[in-house]
């Protein structure tokens, strides 16, 4: 089973790949598809990405006009509660045991490191043409 969810979590994330650390693709090597420890590592990326979207978001929120602030806060609720209703979906999907616990990690954390890179794309469009 550590190998299946190993192959599994690795090809959920392979478009999004680009955008994860590379101390979690060691972390992922040292795993070794052990289900367990390839948890960690996807909870520890989480973290990361998570850390980078939070960031992102509160400076693109300081440097839009207060106009533009509140869209952007009712699309971010909207967004968590998506990702938590979509994650939940695909988990559930497997049935229960320890994949589908793999399956809902991997999926936050693909998610989390999408939404993070979209924030900064809209940052970096702020800085560039806003205000």
């Amino acid at each position: 089973m550590p190998v299946l969810a190993s192959l599994l979590f690795g090809a959920a994330l392979m478009q999004e790949k680009s955008n994860l650390s590379a101390a979690y693709d060691a972390c992922l090597a040292r795993a070794r598809g052990i289900t367990v420890e390839v948890r960690a590592c996807t909870s520890q990326e989480h973290r990361r990405q998570d850390s980078r979207l939070n960031a992102t978001y509160r400076e693109l929120m300081r440097r839009l006009p207060e106009s533009r602030r509140a869209g952007l806060r009712d699309a971010q609720r909207a967004w968590i509660a998506f990702r938590e209703a979509e994650c939940d979906y695909r988990g559930e999907q497997q049935g229960g045991g320890t994949l589908q616990a793999v399956i809902i990690d991997s999926c936050w954390l693909s998610f989390t490191a999408e939404r993070a890179d979209q924030l900064q794309h809209a940052l970096e469009f702020e800085r560039e043409y806003g205000d």
